[in-house]
């Protein structure tokens, strides 16, 4: 069986534990996008390497379209497909809601909404050539559009990512494409009991609490699901 290839933005994060799944999935050759952080990125793909994975990595700014092309131009190059991408990305700023600057609510909007939509528009001809898909990451909350006092605009291109992950689900429907969301709620890398009595569930989700429904979503167990919003908050804003 050919080995699949996937393409993931944004592991430092939420994303770094992502290669234990991916072998079991088939997916044998991982091609990173990162921004700045290379030590990480070295950390992610030597685990990846040691199950025997092939990896490359390449640095950009997925917020410049010209930068997306030329990342997935590589990609294509090295693997010659594309059957998945993890779009992890995105920064997070909290403030009084009428105290942000132009530049960080641009920063919001570039790196959850725009980021999202160049890979998209760079990735998804690749995708309908193996029946791909995509997977994006919002925020819990959105899913019902809350009000977030505090994270206004984080908050709005988070949902305006719902929105651009359900046109794409319709429109690439006929190409065998599905694009779908995992929206976590408080998650955390270290142990501490901060925030957890707000959470059902009473404790913050980690790294490995993302692992099964991205394991769902990149099988062909979802095969029939498109246009979904997973959430994974331990109970958190329902």
């Amino acid at each position: 069986m050919k080995r699949k290839t996937i393409l993931l933005v944004g592991i430092g994060g939420l994303g770094r534990t992502i290669y234990k799944i991916l072998g079991d999935l088939n997916f044998g050759n991982v091609f990173v996008i990162y921004k700045q952080n290379s030590e990480a990125a070295d950390t992610f793909l030597e685990k990846c390497k040691s199950l025997g994975l092939e990896t490359k990595k390449f640095q950009a700014d997925v917020t410049e379209l010209n930068e997306v092309k030329s990342a997935v131009e590589t990609c294509i190059q090295t693997f010659q497909q594309l059957d998945a991408v993890v779009a992890l990305q995105g920064d997070f700023l909290q403030k009084e809601p009428l105290s942000y600057q132009p530049q960080e609510i641009e920063l919001m909007f570039a790196t959850n909404f725009y980021a999202n939509y160049y890979l998209s528009q760079v990735t998804l001809p690749f995708l309908r050539q193996t029946q791909g898909t995509l997977i994006f990451f919002g925020v819990a909350h959105n899913e019902q559009f809350h009000s977030q006092i505090h994270t206004l605009p984080y908050s709005a291109s988070k949902s305006a990512l719902v929105i651009l992950m359900r046109t794409l689900a319709r429109s690439e429907a006929k190409f065998g494409v599905r694009v779908n969301m995992i929206s976590p709620g408080i998650f955390t890398y270290e142990e501490n009991d901060l925030f957890t009595e707000q959470i059902p569930l009473q404790r913050k989700g980690t790294p490995d609490d993302l692992l099964g429904a991205l394991r769902f979503l990149l099988s062909n167990e979802s095969h029939y699901c498109t246009g979904t919003n997973l959430i994974l908050s331990g109970g958190w804003a329902i």
